[in-house]
């Protein structure tokens, strides 16, 4: 998708490409991908073909295995976490008319129970390496079906949204197509991670990270309505609430007793 190419001064003039001359810089030349085989457009126009599916699954997850640990400890981690529960409490206490109070207190208050059930795992996955440099921002929108696969628009511009437990990346995808009401891709994708990299960290760490990042998507959506662009504010404050009932969906399994 990417060609680097050379700036050069040549005796008639500047040229892009090899040419005889000096190198004055160097340019990335950016091939547009198709938005027709973006997974969020295939499922939506019915031009969903599951190889394909199976296939990018297999690139993200040869990319997630292969990536080393990130440079942080597991209480910076731990501290980062809360701090985004933190923004989520802010975000979420202001009373919205649409958005019943019970159902807030009820996935906040999940969350927080399921994070503390949560800290010794998390810091075991941290200690054995599963945190690393990731996507960070991985929904169906940014998964290609072509070929070769690709996953698209990381979080580059921050390192700490973008460092994650590698069964976050998976979870928060299949908590997206859940969401869009492919939820048997979502397990899919969770059972194809499973199946290639080994690593089988339990149904209740899978199911908290969705609870983690379905109440952070709810406060996304609630800070999207202050300035709500090219949407109106009911129409974010009616994507909080369906993130807001798919953290209790998830829940009682994040809340199980081992």
């Amino acid at each position: 998708y990417l060609d680097l190419l050379p700036l050069m001064r040549t005796p008639s003039g500047f040229a892009l490409g090899p040419a005889a001359g000096v190198v004055v810089d160097w340019l990335l030349r950016m091939v547009r991908l198709d938005e027709r085989f973006m997974l969020d457009r295939a499922l939506l126009e019915d031009r969903f073909e599951l190889p394909a599916f199976e296939r990018t699954l297999d690139h993200l997850c040869a990319f997630l295995a292969g990536q080393p640990p990130a440079r942080r400890d597991a209480q910076r981690h731990l501290s980062l976490m809360a701090g985004e529960i933190a923004l989520d409490i802010t975000a979420l206490e202001r009373p919205v008319d649409s958005i019943p109070q019970l159902m807030v207190d009820r996935a906040i208050g999940s969350l927080l129970e399921a994070f503390g059930r949560a800290r010794e795992a998390i810091v075991q996955r941290v200690e054995e390496g599963c945190v690393i440099d990731a996507h960070g921002d991985l929904r169906p929108e940014h998964v290609w079906l072509g070929e070769p696969p690709a996953v698209i628009d990381c979080l580059e511009f921050s390192d700490e949204l973008r460092i994650r437990d590698r069964a976050d990346e998976i979870a928060y995808l299949a908590l997206e197509l859940e969401r869009i009401g492919h939820p048997h891709l979502g397990e899919l994708a969770i059972a194809r991670y499973e199946e290639r990299t080994g690593d089988r960290p339990g149904p209740r760490l899978f199911a908290f990270y969705r609870v983690f990042r379905a109440v952070q998507r709810a406060r996304l959506a609630v800070w999207h309505a202050a300035d709500p662009g090219r949407h109106p504010p009911e129409e974010w404050y009616g994507r909080a609430r369906q993130y807001l009932e798919l953290a209790l969906a998830h829940a009682p399994v994040a809340l199980a007793s081992a």
